[in-house]
């Protein structure tokens, strides 16, 4: 069975298609808006102070909260807009972390492979992290086989640091499963994806392997266009950073603008 351009290889996050319904719309693109406003204006201070990015200064075990939303917009059987965004909250769910907004345009190479180029900001909430911004590029091939879905996709970024000109590239890999429960709306989605450092120029960080994301979590479609994400992930990172792993609980909204 054919699949419509990177549909299986994006997260259950974003991955949508339909209309959404007016109030849900209105609703997540005000909580967007409040969210980076919130987030740019105290960041953008604390960035003045820091002079260098250090590793953060989060334990071990570490508790967290993401919430993932993402908005996208067909404008050709091939050609689409999106726009996604992510906040997350560590030390136990009590500091808010950072903000990731992420805007791309995707182009469908054939039902099956897809290319994805866009920017990425990560915009942080202290001073223990430095601000990044750059291009990201992705590639994605994904298939069914029956009711099961697989997905690939390579992303690479260029992320340059705000405080000292630093800059970041590296490359990531997922792979992801998505199968439905029975005839509900439900379904199954497991990932697991890979970072690697291909270029750490005054990052204070290691070429190599970075970490490694596991995800499980379950998908509900709720009609129209709109799809909500519950699940759990677990993060390794490479011993070095001082930072083993860590647990994040993911809650993720989807709409499709058209």
């Amino acid at each position: 069975m054919a699949i419509e351009s990177t549909d299986r290889y994006m997260s259950a996050f974003t991955k949508v298609a339909g209309r959404a319904p007016a109030r849900l719309l209105a609703l997540a693109v005000l909580s967007t808006l409040a969210a980076q406003t919130i987030a740019i204006a105290p960041a953008a201070a604390q960035q003045k102070e820091a002079k260098q990015p250090t590793p953060p200064q989060t334990p071990n075990d570490d508790l967290r909260l993401a919430t993932e939303l993402g908005f996208e917009y067909r404008l050709s059987p091939e050609w689409r807009l999106r726009l996604d965004s992510k906040l997350e909250i560590d030390h136990d769910v009590s500091r808010a972390r950072s903000l990731e907004f992420r805007p791309a345009v995707e182009y469908a190479i054939t039902p099956h492979w897809a290319v994805v180029g866009g920017y990425v900001q990560y915009q942080p909430y202290t001073t223990q992290i430095a601000a990044r911004r750059g291009p990201f590029q992705d590639i994605a091939f994904g298939m069914d086989f029956g009711h099961l879905s697989l997905a690939n996709r390579l992303r690479t970024e260029e992320l340059f640091f705000d405080t000292n000109g630093a800059l970041l590239i590296r490359t990531r890999y997922r792979l992801s499963a998505q199968h439905p429960i029975g005839d509900s709306p439900w379904s199954v989605l497991v990932s697991d994806e890979i970072y690697f450092n291909l270029k750490t120029d005054g990052t204070g960080r290691t070429p190599g392997f970075d970490r490694n994301k596991f995800y499980g979590g379950l998908v509900v479609d709720i009609g129209r266009g709109a799809k909500v994400a519950a699940g759990y992930e677990l993060t390794e990172v490479e011993p070095t950073r001082g930072l083993n792993e860590y647990h994040t609980i993911k809650l993720g909204f989807a709409f499709a603008l058209n």
